[in-house]
């Protein structure tokens, strides 16, 4: 499932699991040296932007 970069909160998702809980599991992972971490990208404030729209269009 992690073969590509996957955001944390959708590995979760996939897994069914607490998003505590696999922050533990990722963590131990990493420990070991199976898993690797790499640094976050914030979106782009445009498209958060449009999200925010679309959201309040639905209300």
């Amino acid at each position: 499932m992690c073969a590509r970069p996957t955001a944390l909160a959708e590995a979760a998702a996939r897994l069914g699991l607490p998003l505590g809980l696999t922050r533990v599991l990722a963590s131990d992972l990493v420990v070991q040296g199976l898993l690797t971490v790499s640094e976050s990208v914030p979106p782009e404030v445009r498209l958060l932007r449009d999200v925010l729209a679309g959201l309040r269009r639905m209300t």
